[in-house]
């Protein structure tokens, strides 16, 4: 069996702390507001909620394990939070003087199931990450260690805002800053900003395939560089409109991933199942198509051209998806 590598005592890995460096930068100006809000009743925010877990940094290679047991630390932190406050909330409720109406039970329900799964995925992760130190297994199970530890961070996250508005545990919705919906339009969109990256953030947009055989390469380490400088530095709101919207198509199925590719960043290319809109973009049914982090903008096609199972669009090549 594999020895764990020792570290030094008080040895931080450097994913750790740009992942806390990048949580604190985003956090603290929603910090800023929260403060002014409660200090000023007239205040008002543009900030719509729930407020999403991000911007997640994520390890050139294996996930190192101290970087695992700090997010299974992190997650007990706020699980430990969002439990208090809806325990709280249950117990004014069972207190009250008259019998709660049916959205107020339906609510207690639903945060119940929330917390649950938010317990199995810590469950699970925690685990995943106990093979992992045991066995010194492979970079793919270091990585499913981390997505499973992630989502329950951001379930128990997610936890901690519904309780108070029962709104956000509806399917994409979002709220104003103030907590109440637009009588114009029942969902608010999410206000989407340039921000920065570093190459190593690319591999979030790039396909499965193609983060399992080439992160940690060679190749794939100074292919993301060079991409990273093309893009100086920067993910567009556009593309992080498209890569949000495109996961939630997937998880509808309103859309599925058929191939990678070839070219970095590796992002994954789609095919319709129903008309769509994706950051603003019409797609017809049954339309392949992906975001060009080139040209910086969606394109897509009944069908892109393929040669001896290798595609091309304008140039660029595509690989297949694993079936």
């Amino acid at each position: 069996m594999r020895q764990p590598i020792q570290r030094p005592l008080g040895y931080l890995p450097r994913v750790t702390y740009d992942q806390a460096n990048a949580l604190c930068h985003h956090i603290q100006p929603n910090l800023k507001h929260a403060v002014a809000t409660l200090n000023d009743p007239t205040s008002q925010s543009d900030i719509a909620f729930p407020l999403v877990l991000r911007p997640r940094i994520e390890a050139e290679g294996a996930c190192p394990i101290p970087h695992l047991q700090g997010i299974i630390g992190a997650a007990r932190e706020v699980r430990e939070w969002a439990a208090g406050l809806f325990a709280n909330y249950q117990n004014d409720v069972s207190h009250a003087t008259s019998a709660p109406p049916a959205s107020i039970v339906k609510h207690i329900q639903t945060l119940q199931g929330v917390l649950a799964q938010a317990d199995v995925q810590l469950r699970f992760g925690t685990d995943l990450v106990g093979q992992v130190s045991e066995q010194g297994a492979t970079a793919e199970l270091h990585e499913q260690a981390e997505n499973v530890l992630w989502e329950a961070l951001s379930g128990f996250f997610l936890l901690n805002q519904a309780v108070a508005y029962p709104e956000l545990l509806a399917p994409d919705a979002t709220v104003p800053g103030n907590g109440k919906r637009s009588r114009s339009s029942k969902r608010q969109k999410r206000a989407y900003q340039d921000r920065r990256i570093r190459p190593s953030d690319l591999w979030r947009v790039a396909a499965p395939s193609a983060r399992s055989e080439l992160r940690g390469s060679e190749f794939g380490t100074d292919e993301m560089k060079e991409m990273c400088e093309k893009m100086g530095g920067i993910l567009s709101a556009g593309a992080q409109q498209y890569l949000d919207e495109v996961e939630a198509a997937v998880a509808r199925g309103d859309a599925e991933m058929i191939a990678a590719m070839a070219n970095c960043p590796f992002e994954p290319l789609y095919r319709t199942r129903h008309r769509l809109q994706l950051a603003g973009a019409q797609i017809p049914a049954g339309h392949e198509f992906h975001w060009n982090f080139h040209r910086g903008h969606i394109e897509s096609s009944p069908r892109f051209s393929r040669v001896d199972g290798v595609a091309g669009v304008r140039g660029v090549g595509l690989e297949s998806a694993p079936s």
